[in-house]
């Protein structure tokens, strides 16, 4: 079952929530700022592809 389809109940309003999830893969070479920021920006073409995307840090983002 992927994530998408998935349908969670919170709370006590019995109503489903739906989630996606956006993923982005970056390499750690020992500087935070660095790291985060590649993370960060590898997660607007993700979330613009129509969320339930994989991206890579440094591959085209």
């Amino acid at each position: 079952m992927t994530v998408e389809s998935t349908r969670l109940i919170i709370g006590d309003t019995m109503k489903p929530v739906e989630i996606t999830i956006s993923i982005c893969v970056a390499i750690f070479d020992g500087n935070r700022r660095v790291f985060f920021g590649e993370a960060d920006r590898a997660l607007y073409p993700s979330k613009a592809a129509g969320k339930n995307c994989v991206f890579i840090a440094g591959a085209g983002s």
